[in-house]
């Protein structure tokens, strides 16, 4: 699985702005490169299966987000800014 960070785009999940591999089970404070540049208050986090090469990104494609109970698996979280670091 994967995690891919969503930009937010007209109050909806946006555009993919950065990907990091989930292990299986729990996973805390998992760290995604992000496009700087694409970056809003806001962001998502939307867990994706790895259905095709494993650890290659392909989405559109076999790489699908994953849907429990007929709800998609993401979270959304705001992003602030702390001196030189963003948070």
């Amino acid at each position: 699985m994967s995690n891919r960070q969503r930009a937010v785009d007209a109050g909806q999940i946006g555009p993919i702005i950065g990907v990091a591999a989930l292990r299986p089970g729990v996973n805390v404070n998992v760290a995604v490169n992000v496009d700087a540049a694409a970056v809003t208050s806001v962001l998502f986090a939307v867990v994706h299966v790895d259905a095709g090469h494993l650890g290659r990104y392909e989405y559109p494609g076999p790489d699908m987000p994953v849907v429990l109970a007929s709800r998609l698996l993401s979270t959304s979280f705001q992003v602030g800014q702390t001196g030189n670091d963003q948070t």
